[in-house]
């Protein structure tokens, strides 16, 4: 059975990029406020690839609002240095970010990237995480990143939250959820 049409115009996609780290993975170098290894290119030229391939994604996809996930979790550089080859790759100030700094400890997270002339943040971005539920288990979860987004055009909101689930291969036996071999 085919699902009723929504409408809206507002586009909404998300995009894992793969360990995008602006930091160089080279002996040494450490990632995220609990300075694990980095995750991802390891020679400038990997780094100028791997921003193009995602950067061409990404204008393809033309989405008014981008939720990426793997992102290195960093103050906000990968971001703001991504949006930056976005922005050269279409228009300076075509998009925008929302700056939330470091998320939880690991060394990746997720960020939000939208198309400023298309929509804006309406308040504070939240974080999902033990220290809102305690029920939400930060060693089995990555933080969720959550904002609401207003249409310029028509005034129209969407809150996303924006979620990037760790593997079941991570054992959950201890807290009642076991890997029952049937693939969720």
């Amino acid at each position: 059975m085919r699902s009723p049409t929504v409408g809206g115009t507002m586009k909404v996609a998300s995009f894992n990029v793969l360990n995008y780290f602006t930091t160089l993975e080279v002996p040494g170098a450490l990632c995220g406020p609990s300075n694990l290894e980095c995750r991802g290119a390891n020679t400038a030229e990997e780094l100028a690839r791997q921003r193009a391939k995602i950067v061409s994604a990404m204008t393809s996809i033309d989405a008014d609002v981008l939720g990426l996930i793997e992102i290195q979790n960093d103050s906000g550089a990968s971001v703001a240095d991504l949006v930056a080859a976005l922005n050269a790759a279409t228009t300076p100030g075509t998009y925008a970010y929302v700056d939330t700094g470091t998320i939880g400890g690991d060394a990746i997270k997720t960020a939000l990237v939208y198309r400023a002339a298309a929509v804006a943040p309406v308040g504070p971005f939240k974080v999902l995480d033990s220290t809102v539920d305690p029920r939400f288990v930060d060693t089995r979860n990555r933080p969720a990143l959550i904002q609401t987004f207003e249409q310029k055009a028509t005034g129209g909101r969407v809150t996303i939250a924006l979620n990037h689930l760790k593997s079941k291969g991570s054992a959950c036996d201890d807290i009642g959820d076991p890997d029952l071999g049937d693939g969720q």
